[in-house]
């Protein structure tokens, strides 16, 4: 998987990633936040995004929606829309990003 991503190909990356994840058996947080970067990177948005909210769902279920682990995944989320030129749905994300800051 590292091979693909120095090589500049972050899809085919992203492709070992969700093998290592069903062979790991779903649920790792920090190996769905890879693929989720992975996706990003490779301008798969919706699949990014799709991936991004399983990934919030399964942090918010674990452990609690106020909970600070919320935060690398919102904001992952907001950069994504921003990329995408969704600047509206990343404000929204902003803000639920500013009521955990507090």
């Amino acid at each position: 998987m590292q091979v693909e991503t120095l090589r500049g190909q972050p899809l085919e990356a992203a492709k070992w990633q969700q093998q290592l994840i069903e062979a790991a058996g779903a649920g790792d947080v920090e190996m769905r936040f890879d693929l989720v970067t992975l996706l990003a990177a490779g301008g798969a948005t919706d699949e990014a995004l799709a991936e991004n909210s399983v990934l919030l769902s399964t942090v918010e279920a674990e452990y609690g929606a106020a909970d600070s682990r919320m935060v690398p995944v919102l904001g992952q989320r907001m950069n994504i829309l921003i990329d995408a030129g969704r600047k509206k749905d990343a404000r929204k994300v902003k803000k639920q990003l500013k009521k955990l800051s507090r």
